[in-house]
């Protein structure tokens, strides 16, 4: 009799939980929109500057991939002031530091490429966008 609970117990366990196709992200090529305001240069880190929106490409432990009108762009942590991401709910981040390890694993997982972008792959985005060299946010 207890082997049989287990069984039911085991096959709930299962069933239960969110599901991929439940997830926005999961249903289209591509990761979470962002809008990411980065600080201001003038006036130090407790205000905010220009607004920047793409696509997450990947998260790292010093800053975002983010592509923003077909070009990659990268944005250290230093220089966000904010940043929501429009299909995470709740992942919103608040710079200029790093988000905690937790918090950039969910990210990640709301990024085209979770497993990061190697060299050579981002020398394909590159090329793929016409661009020589990667562009960097600067506030």
């Amino acid at each position: 009799m207890r082997v049989l609970i287990a069984g039911l117990v085991l096959c709930a366990g299962c069933s239960m939980g969110p599901r991929a196709s439940q997830h926005p992200l999961a249903l289209v090529p591509g990761g979470a929109k962002v809008e990411i305001e980065l600080i201001k240069a003038d006036r130090g880190v407790g205000t905010g500057g220009r607004l920047i929106s793409g696509e997450l490409l990947s998260v790292t432990d010093s800053g975002l991939w983010v592509l923003v009108d077909v070009h990659p762009l990268w944005v250290a942590y230093d220089v966000i002031h904010q940043a929501v991401f429009d299909q995470t709910g709740d992942d919103d981040l608040a710079g200029p530091e790093a988000p905690p390890q937790k918090e950039r694993d969910r990210l990640r997982l709301e990024s085209r490429f979770p497993q990061g972008i190697s060299p050579e792959l981002m020398r394909k985005l590159l090329d793929t966008y016409g661009d020589s060299v990667a562009r960097v946010a600067r506030p």
